[in-house]
């Protein structure tokens, strides 16, 4: 990469910082996409604060299952394709870049086997997630045998 792909260090830090975010999710905890927050389902609506965190949540217009998974893909793709145009670089910055998007992606697979937990009661969306779980294994697989 020459000097001028210096600028996307900062979206690197970006990149990795939302994975490892997605990695720290625990079962039972939900994931606002829209300002990539967590939501802790184990504790009543009443004891929520702010109170309207707890409204917009209720009403669905904050978290939902297909929000969270279009996430994870867009994040997991996004990713992968950096990853990989890191990796077929020369010079040693980029491919210990493409190193760290390739680790921080294989660590954010807990989270989203957490959020499989949390959402246990829904069979399509924990099929969904284990079935990307799974190419995404696959792809990353690949790209560590460049």
């Amino acid at each position: 990469m020459d000097e001028s792909d210096s600028d996307d260090q900062p979206q690197v830090a970006d990149l990795l910082g939302k994975l490892r975010f997605l990695a720290k999710i625990e079962p039972g905890e939900k994931l606002n996409v829209e300002t990539l927050t967590l939501i802790d389902v184990s504790w009543p609506a009443v004891l929520k604060w702010p109170p309207l965190l707890v409204t917009k949540c209720n009403r669905g217009s904050v978290e939902t299952r297909a929000k969270t998974f279009a996430f994870i893909k867009k994040l997991s793709n996004e990713a992968l394709e950096t990853a990989e145009a890191y990796l077929l670089q020369e010079d040693g910055l980029s491919k210990r870049l493409g190193a760290m998007i390739i680790e921080s992606l294989k660590g954010s697979i807990e989270g989203m086997q957490a959020l499989s937990k949390t959402y246990e009661d829904d069979r399509m969306f924990v099929s969904n997630v284990e079935a990307f779980i799974d190419v995404l294994r696959a792809k990353i697989t690949s790209l560590e045998g460049r």
